[in-house]
């Protein structure tokens, strides 16, 4: 697990109800955000309004929760412990109704039972939080994998070459070298 992913996990057990997470590597963020959800013991739920309400696998929940408005109240009405994973909803922050609705639902949201605790992760490529949610979130930028993480995804790349080129691979420090010129992008 991530340094990050840790830090979610810390977060949802101190039950903040509301973290922007900016990424454009929103696959990868997915993935490390379920493991925080189950080590934190949240079942994870995804939105965005192409394909409604999804599990981690892309499977449908419900496709019809397509409006923010409607993901907000589904939120609001579950019982369960739940990870919202809302994606790209910053645009329709414009929208004072639906800031609000994020706002009166974050602050609802602390009053839950523990066995009811739900969370939302607003997951985008924005930095600009409205000032309206400022204070009421925490804010994260995803980081870019470090050495150890483009290592792992190297090494398994290598793994599943034919054996004679893989012996080659990590020869003359070209293991390192490769890691070297990975770090810092996607």
């Amino acid at each position: 697990m991530t340094t990050t992913a840790a830090d979610i996990v810390a977060l949802l057990r101190a039950r903040n109800p509301l973290i922007w997470i900016t990424t454009r590597e929103v696959a990868r963020c997915v993935r490390a955000l379920a493991v925080a959800a189950a080590a934190a013991q949240y079942e994870p739920r995804f939105w965005d309004c192409a394909t409604g309400v999804t599990d981690l696998s892309g499977r449908a929940i419900d496709a019809g929760i397509t409006d923010p408005a409607a993901v907000l109240a589904a939120i609001r009405d579950s019982r369960r412990r739940q990870l919202w994973v809302l994606r790209d909803l910053a645009p329709w922050l414009r929208d004072p109704t639906i800031t609000r609705g994020v706002r009166s639902l974050a602050r609802a949201l602390t009053l839950a039972p523990r066995e009811e605790a739900r969370a939302i992760i607003l997951l985008t490529p924005s930095t600009e939080i409205p000032p309206e949610l400022a204070g009421q979130c925490i804010a994260i930028d995803w980081p870019l994998p470090d050495r150890a993480e483009i290592g792992a995804i190297l090494d398994a790349a290598i793994a599943a070459l034919p054996p004679e080129i893989a012996a080659t691979a990590a020869q003359n420090g070209a293991r390192e070298a490769a890691i070297d010129a990975a770090v810092g992008l996607t």
